[in-house]
């Protein structure tokens, strides 16, 4: 029982750290949205599953189960700008696949209608992995780009005082969308499993008896 309180305890903690990471996306957002803006080029991005880069073993199955629930919003990309070229790098925190399948359900669709597009580009293996990826919105860029040709300009934006920092256009990982429904659904989790817990301790307690109240009363004096 205390050890599901203190998961339950985690969740809201993670929850909340979501939110403000969600919070801290959008301000940023507003930051930037004054600076320049030049297009560029995705090298590598999209939301790839933690497993694919690496960072979970088949053999591990704890590892694996969090690969299938998470994903990683990430992107690669290059821009020009006062005749330079850049490079700039986008990574999250991991994100429930759940939410990220929801936001991007059109990219999902599109990747999917390429793959049935053009069946024989892709082997049989390799088209069932593809597949299985797209329904748990592992959607990446890079795999667009072995199907439709290179992935379109996408517009970045640069600070004015110094261009090698820049700002992804948000629509190509939505940070902001990803973290706060990832966030609120940890902290819907941990609330209600919470509130549980106390409705139960509340049904479940003892009533004291008033005779003992009294005299432990009594005892104090």
């Amino acid at each position: 029982m205390k050890i599901l309180i203190l998961i339950l305890t985690s969740l809201l903690c993670l929850g909340t750290y979501y939110m403000l990471l969600s919070f801290q996306e959008k301000q940023e957002l507003e930051k930037v949205a004054k600076w320049p803006s030049t297009k560029g080029q995705l090298v590598q991005g999209g939301y790839s599953q933690i497993g694919a880069r690496g960072q979970a073993k088949p053999s591990d199955g704890v590892a694996t189960l969090f690969s299938i629930l998470f994903t990683v919003p990430s992107a690669k990309y290059t821009y020009k700008a006062n005749g330079r070229e850049y490079a700039g790098t986008k990574t999250l925190w991991p994100c429930l696949t759940v939410v990220t399948g929801q936001l991007f359900k059109k990219e999902i669709v599109a990747k999917e209608a390429a793959l049935k597009g053009e069946p024989d580009s892709v082997p049989g293996n390799a088209m069932s992995r593809i597949q299985s990826q797209s329904i748990t919105a592992a959607s990446t860029i890079s795999g667009l780009q072995a199907l439709a040709g290179p992935p379109p300009p996408v517009t970045v934006r640069y600070s004015p005082m110094n261009a090698e920092i820049s700002s992804l256009d948000p629509s190509i990982l939505k940070p902001a969308d990803s973290l706060f429904w990832t966030g609120a659904f940890f902290l819907s989790l941990s609330v209600f499993g919470l509130g549980l817990f106390s409705f139960n301790a509340a049904v479940t307690a003892t009533p004291q008896d008033p005779r003992s109240k009294e005299k432990a009363k009594w005892q104090r004096l």
